[in-house]
């Protein structure tokens, strides 16, 4: 009976751990402090989707630089990344 009662706290710890171990604290001023010569403005929903604005310079910038810059924000461990500049939208 033992040995189901420490299975059972060490599921439920696992459970529990799962769930909030993989949180992130999102900081608008941090990654605008990291990305501001970019994005003007920055928003994270709960599924892990940042939300980016970004500035004109962004539209000038050429693809190859783009990308790279992208690959650094998800390399911060956000899922998925939505930029907006003037009437474009990228994913």
């Amino acid at each position: 009976m033992k040995k189901y009662i420490i299975l059972f706290c060490f599921m439920f710890a696992a459970t529990c751990w799962a769930q909030t171990g993989n949180e992130k604290e999102f900081s608008k001023e941090n990654f605008l402090s990291a990305f501001g010569a970019y994005f003007e403005d920055a928003q994270m929903n709960d599924t892990g989707l940042i939300r980016l604005q970004a500035k004109k310079i962004f539209d000038s910038i050429p693809d190859e630089k783009r990308s790279s810059i992208m690959e650094l924000v998800l390399s911060k461990g956000y899922a998925l990344a939505s930029v907006s500049y003037g009437s474009k939208r990228e994913l």
